[in-house]
């Protein structure tokens, strides 16, 4: 028995006609009659029955025809194995960020759609991500915009060579252990830091931060430069008090627990942005932009 015969076997059986299922599979009808006569030579009983109105299968073609169809599509089944393996994108994707803007739950959907890739993600200051998305050593940048208030504008990158997309508007945040006590909900940058309260800050957003949130403007500011362990550290212990977007806050693990008090900071806005080269681009590197577009669109949804 082989499969052609079965194919042979389920046409017929669909266009009840010999020379129809011929046509269809671009034979001549003599050799489709034939591979069914041997077929129901091995199988010990006939398929089908002529009739006026064209060929009809016997009961026993009814239940061979079942079989039949289960055989072809586990085939097919089988051969999609190869097929998918050929089509699974491989290779290996570096996206750096800046440490306020988290990904993780967009990264991770991702590589479950594309199991064979390697994901490298960094946490790089916004000038290194612009240099390193030049030079070729990362694939995609997501930073930060500042968008003024008054007036109503966002942030320019001088970046020729590079494409920007804002992806989404995020609010900043002043985090504090609960061991202090904030009458207020919201503060301005300038409000916070008259109270003189010492701050935490990325090693590598140092510059960046110092800028972004105005606090080149303060006088002898109380700023420590730490890595990601130590920031969260002095903040649960009431040491010192940092800096946090509505994205970290909706995934960072100590901002679940309720340790933390988070107060919005008026005025300070910022914009997702995610950085690229168009040319070249792989289909690795296509089907991640796709997904974190999409992944941003849900989330102007769920808000809206």
């Amino acid at each position: 028995m082989r499969l052609e015969q079965l194919d042979f076997f389920v046409e017929v059986s669909r266009s009840r006609s010999f020379s129809h299922a011929a046509s269809h599979l671009f034979m001549s009808q003599q050799n489709v009659s034939t591979a069914i006569a041997k077929l129901e030579a091995e199988l010990g009983f006939q398929l089908f029955e002529r009739t006026h109105h064209g060929v009809v299968l016997t009961p026993q073609g009814i239940e061979a025809l079942i079989k039949a169809e289960e055989i072809l599509e586990r085939v097919r089944d089988l051969k999609s194995i190869g097929q998918t393996a050929e089509k699974q994108l491989t290779g290996e994707l570096r996206v750096e960020l800046v440490p306020y803007i988290a990904l993780p739950e967009m990264i991770v959907d991702f590589y479950r759609r594309n199991p064979a890739i390697s994901i490298k993600t960094t946490e790089r200051a916004p000038a290194d991500i612009i240099a390193d998305l030049h030079e070729g050593t990362a694939d995609v940048g997501f930073m930060y915009l500042r968008k003024e208030e008054l007036p109503r504008r966002v942030e320019l990158l001088d970046t020729p060579g590079l494409e920007q997309e804002k992806l989404s508007q995020d609010q900043l945040y002043f985090c504090v252990s609960k061991k202090l006590k904030y009458p207020h909900r919201s503060y301005t940058i300038q409000e916070l830091f008259e109270k003189r309260v010492p701050l935490v800050v990325f090693e590598n957003l140092y510059d960046w931060a110092m800028e972004t949130f105005e606090m080149i403007q303060v006088k002898n500011p109380l700023v420590y430069r730490v890595d990601v362990h130590v920031y969260k550290k002095m903040i649960q212990e009431g040491l010192a008090a940092g800096f946090a977007t509505k994205t970290g806050l909706d995934q960072e693990i100590i901002f679940k627990k309720g340790e933390i008090d988070t107060l919005k900071i008026r005025g300070a806005s910022l914009i997702v942005c995610m950085l690229y080269k168009k040319e070249p681009m792989s289909p690795m590197k296509e089907d991640f932009l796709s997904i974190i577009r999409e992944k941003f669109q849900e989330l102007h949804s769920e808000e809206a």
